[in-house]
Protein backbone atom coordinates (compact mmCIF):
# COMPACT_ATOMS: atom_id res chain seq x y z
CA UNK A 1 0.00 0.00 0.00
CA UNK A 2 1.67 2.87 -0.60
CA UNK A 3 1.46 6.36 1.15
CA UNK A 4 -0.81 7.99 -1.31
CA UNK A 5 -3.13 6.15 -0.60
CA UNK A 6 -3.11 5.32 2.81
CA UNK A 7 -3.94 9.23 3.02
CA UNK A 8 -6.77 8.96 0.48
CA UNK A 9 -8.38 6.50 3.00
CA UNK A 10 -7.51 8.41 5.65
CA UNK A 11 -11.14 9.57 7.64
CA UNK A 12 -12.01 11.86 10.29
CA UNK A 13 -14.87 9.44 11.29
CA UNK A 14 -11.95 6.73 12.17
CA UNK A 15 -10.55 8.23 14.91
CA UNK A 16 -11.73 7.10 18.35
CA UNK A 17 -14.50 9.68 19.84
CA UNK A 18 -12.24 10.58 22.80
CA UNK A 19 -9.57 11.67 21.00
CA UNK A 20 -11.41 14.69 19.00
CA UNK A 21 -13.07 15.48 22.72
CA UNK A 22 -9.79 15.87 23.98
CA UNK A 23 -8.81 18.08 20.92
CA UNK A 24 -11.70 20.07 20.77
CA UNK A 25 -11.37 20.73 24.54
CA UNK A 26 -7.63 21.75 24.46
CA UNK A 27 -8.55 23.83 21.15
CA UNK A 28 -11.22 25.73 23.58
CA UNK A 29 -8.49 26.32 26.71
CA UNK A 30 -6.18 27.67 24.28
CA UNK A 31 -8.35 30.20 22.89
CA UNK A 32 -9.95 31.16 25.69
CA UNK A 33 -6.53 31.56 27.40
CA UNK A 34 -5.14 33.70 24.54
CA UNK A 35 -8.14 36.01 23.63
CA UNK A 36 -6.91 38.23 26.33
CA UNK A 37 -4.25 40.43 25.54
CA UNK A 38 -2.97 43.32 28.25
CA UNK A 39 -4.23 46.62 27.47
CA UNK A 40 -1.49 49.27 29.02
CA UNK A 41 -2.79 52.89 30.08
CA UNK A 42 -1.08 55.32 28.35
CA UNK A 43 -2.72 59.14 29.00
CA UNK A 44 -6.22 57.79 29.59
CA UNK A 45 -5.91 55.85 26.17
CA UNK A 46 -5.59 51.96 26.60
CA UNK A 47 -3.00 50.29 24.20
CA UNK A 48 -2.48 46.28 23.30
CA UNK A 49 0.30 45.03 25.59
CA UNK A 50 1.53 44.03 21.87
CA UNK A 51 2.21 47.30 20.42
CA UNK A 52 4.35 48.73 23.48
CA UNK A 53 6.52 45.32 23.13
CA UNK A 54 6.81 46.19 19.62
CA UNK A 55 7.59 49.53 20.18
CA UNK A 56 10.24 48.31 22.77
CA UNK A 57 11.73 46.16 20.06
CA UNK A 58 12.02 48.76 17.47
CA UNK A 59 13.85 50.88 19.71
CA UNK A 60 15.76 48.58 21.22
CA UNK A 61 16.80 47.41 17.38
CA UNK A 62 17.53 50.64 16.60
CA UNK A 63 19.52 51.43 19.49
CA UNK A 64 21.55 47.98 19.09
CA UNK A 65 22.98 48.42 15.57
CA UNK A 66 23.64 52.27 16.80
CA UNK A 67 25.85 50.94 19.45
CA UNK A 68 27.47 48.05 17.65
CA UNK A 69 27.97 50.45 14.70
CA UNK A 70 29.83 52.75 16.68
CA UNK A 71 31.68 50.10 18.73
CA UNK A 72 32.56 48.78 15.21
CA UNK A 73 30.74 45.79 15.83
CA UNK A 74 28.51 45.80 12.58
CA UNK A 75 29.89 42.35 11.87
CA UNK A 76 27.16 40.90 14.57
CA UNK A 77 24.60 42.07 11.62
CA UNK A 78 25.65 40.15 8.79
CA UNK A 79 23.41 39.14 6.78
CA UNK A 80 21.55 42.70 7.94
CA UNK A 81 18.48 41.20 6.11
CA UNK A 82 18.52 38.07 8.47
CA UNK A 83 20.14 39.21 11.46
CA UNK A 84 18.28 42.90 12.46
CA UNK A 85 14.65 41.32 12.20
CA UNK A 86 16.16 38.61 14.53
CA UNK A 87 17.01 40.93 17.31
CA UNK A 88 13.98 42.62 16.76
CA UNK A 89 12.32 39.27 17.48
CA UNK A 90 14.33 38.61 20.59
CA UNK A 91 13.91 42.21 22.17
CA UNK A 92 10.33 42.35 21.39
CA UNK A 93 9.65 38.87 23.09
CA UNK A 94 12.06 39.32 25.89
CA UNK A 95 10.36 42.46 26.41
CA UNK A 96 6.85 41.20 26.58
CA UNK A 97 7.98 38.09 29.07
CA UNK A 98 9.61 40.37 31.72
CA UNK A 99 7.01 42.93 31.65
CA UNK A 100 4.08 40.22 31.53
CA UNK A 101 5.51 37.53 33.19
CA UNK A 102 4.44 38.90 36.29
CA UNK A 103 0.84 39.27 35.60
Amino acid sequence: MSLVSTFQHFNISTLPMARWQLFTMLENLAIIKLSHDPLINIGGAYFPGWLICMLVGIIGTWGTTIVASRLHLSRIFQPPSLMIPAFFAVITLWTWMFYFSAR
